[in-house]
């Protein structure tokens, strides 16, 4: 890579980044490419070149953001801690990285092909498998029930993900739902939270 495209790259990341930010904290309706370059130090123009619409940079900005979420959920689950600490670590990630994609991630956007086929792909080549290798974990280590067949697993996986695709299952007033459901998942697997056995 030459001098001109590491520059191309480093402002086209600077871009990415400023539009994380402003996103996160506003939404992506209520920023505007002009306040997005104002944050990059970029011109608008810049901005329209690198990804041809504000939508298509949101969906990058998006894709990103979920590329980089589920490398750090899968950091943990492969990191030697135990069951019940990856748990814990687990639900507090989880709560630490839907608070801070709150204002990127919306029901319109969970349905753009791009993005479906990424979540789809996601699911089935890494999140399926990676959470089997918890669940034998679990049971290895005791704390789940070597009775449950791993198929029962998959099937509760994908019954969330059907109930995710539906409208507004991500707006904040559905916020205390989807906490419930991941408790439901964690603990009634466990019996009980960690901190307790």
């Amino acid at each position: 890579m030459d001098g001109f495209q590491i520059r191309k790259e480093r402002k086209k990341e600077s871009i990415m980044q400023a539009a994380l930010e402003l996103f996160s904290t506003y939404g992506t309706k209520k920023v505007s490419v002009a306040e997005i370059a104002a944050k990059a130090q970029a011109s608008q123009v810049s901005i329209y070149n690198h990804f041809g619409s504000k939508e298509n940079l949101v969906k990058e900005v998006l894709l990103r953001f979920l590329e980089n979420s589920y490398k750090e959920v899968e950091n943990l689950m492969r990191s030697p801690l135990s069951f019940p600490q990856k748990i814990e670590h687990f639900f507090i990630k989880k709560m630490e990285l839907e608070q801070q994609g709150q204002g990127l991630i919306n029901y319109t956007l969970l349905n753009e092909p791009q993005i479906l086929k990424f979540l789809e792909e996601y699911a089935q080549n890494r999140a399926i498998p990676m959470f089997i290798e918890l669940f034998e974990q679990g049971k290895k280590e005791g704390f789940v029930d070597r009775d449950i067949p791993n198929e029962s697993l998959i099937f509760y996986i994908n019954m969330s993900r059907e109930l995710s695709n539906q409208p507004h299952f991500f707006s904040e007033k559905n916020r205390p739902v989807r906490l419930g459901l991941l408790k439901l998942f964690l603990y009634g697997l466990m019996g009980k939270p960690p901190k307790q056995q």
